[in-house]
């Protein structure tokens, strides 16, 4: 049984400091502004990472940490976010 859910997908790289423009289910949205670990499936593999900030506007632009460059940022593209299924209401 997968322990977790899919709630969304990052889009494109945002900014010179790492950050991603996301798109998220609405049904969600809450739950990824409380998270503080996402999983992203990079290469069919679950790899989570750190939310530094979140910030909601016309578009949602999250910071993962360790994610600090538009290069960095480039290589989580495209990418099913995932919450674990206790994280997500």
């Amino acid at each position: 049984m997968d322990k977790t859910i899919s709630i969304g997908f990052t889009k494109k790289p945002h900014g010179l400091k790492g950050e991603i423009k996301l798109h998220i289910e609405e049904k969600y949205l809450e739950d990824m502004l409380n998270t503080d670990i996402v999983l992203l499936d990079i290469k069919g593999k679950k790899t989570p990472f750190f939310v530094e900030d979140v910030r909601v506007g016309n578009n949602i632009i999250a910071k993962f940490e360790d994610i600090n460059t538009p290069e960095g940022a480039t290589s989580a593209v495209h990418d099913v976010m995932q919450l674990e299924n206790g994280d997500a209401d």
